[in-house]
């Protein structure tokens, strides 16, 4: 056999594996009365609350709340509650939104 046939014969099992998966898993989705359309996110639309990533350090018992994109500074606070007042205060159509493994770093609970 020719290296050309070798290549043709391998291009050929990966579609006939591929095509065999597929009918499998529909198969299995049919048996067990699974739609897959449940499982489809719907698309955002435009009108979805806009988003504020923000990341938390501590320096002597103060949170310092910055911008996570842009590390500009927002907010200070003693305790958690005081910089989520502040936040909400200054930015009450945002969603934040922090890292949960910086926010656990930094006691930030």
């Amino acid at each position: 056999m020719s290296y050309l046939e070798y290549i043709m014969c391998f291009i050929a099992g990966w579609y006939a594996r591929q095509w065999f998966a597929v009918m499998r898993l529909n198969y299995l989705l049919k048996e067990h009365d699974i739609d897959l359309k449940e499982f489809k996110q719907e698309p955002k639309s435009d009108t979805s609350v806009p988003e504020l990533k923000i990341k938390v350090e501590k320096s002597k018992d103060i949170f310092y709340i910055y911008d996570a994109n842009t590390d500009k500074f927002l907010a200070q606070g003693a305790t958690r509650k005081d910089c989520v007042d502040k936040l909400t205060k200054e930015f009450p159509t945002f969603n934040i939104v922090a890292d949960p493994n910086n926010t656990n770093e930094v006691g930030f609970k």
